[in-house]
């Protein structure tokens, strides 16, 4: 059994999702800090964008392919695919892996340049770094589970350095000119 998932209606179901737990948060605390909140927002649209990039990629020019996961349902009618050989794209000349590599390098760069400005308890570029591999690890697990995706440990390695440079551009350039701007 598969099923086609096309990005829209799924990033229409995690917006409502969002709201709705929001809107418990806020009539559960009975205050609204809205300072918190867009950050909250922010970490969850650059996870969207990640997820959007990742799990809804582009693969042709006709509109129907521009935004759809094709899932396959653990019926064992495919294997999944799995690449546990560090840099087996680039010993092997594929001619993608330039691409692929630079890619999913960028692609992570925003999760380590906002969330340490999302999340308090990310606050160095050891923790970031680590968050940015832990979220990279779920993808790659989750991507077991899709029809067209390889799970690829050099994926993994790839984000974990964009996660890294993110984290050093925002721990040497963001965090000392907002704290700059505070003193004020």
């Amino acid at each position: 059994m598969s099923i086609f998932i096309y990005f829209m209606p799924f990033a229409l179901v995690c917006i409502l999702l969002w709201l709705v737990f929001r809107a418990c948060v806020f009539i559960h605390d009975k205050k609204v800090d809205w300072e918190r909140e867009s950050k909250l927002l922010l970490a969850f649209l650059i996870s969207m964008i990640v997820i959007r990039y990742v799990f809804f990629a582009y693969y042709g020019n006709d509109l129907k392919s521009l935004s759809w996961a094709y899932m396959h349902i653990l019926t064992g009618d495919l294997e999944p695919q799995v690449n546990f050989v560090v840099f087996r794209d680039i010993r092997m000349h594929y001619s993608g892996w330039r691409v692929n590599m630079i890619g999913n390098i960028l692609l992570f760069i925003p999760v380590g340049f906002f969330w340490p400005l999302c999340f308090e308890k990310l606050n160095n570029v050891f923790k970031v770094t680590l968050a940015g591999a832990f979220f990279s690890l779920l993808i790659e697990v989750f991507q077991l589970a899709l029809y067209d995706r390889v799970t690829d440990i050099d994926d993994l390695i790839y984000n974990t350095a964009g996660a890294l440079i993110g984290a050093c551009l925002y721990f040497a350039v963001l965090r000392p000119l907002l704290r700059k701007i505070k003193k004020k």
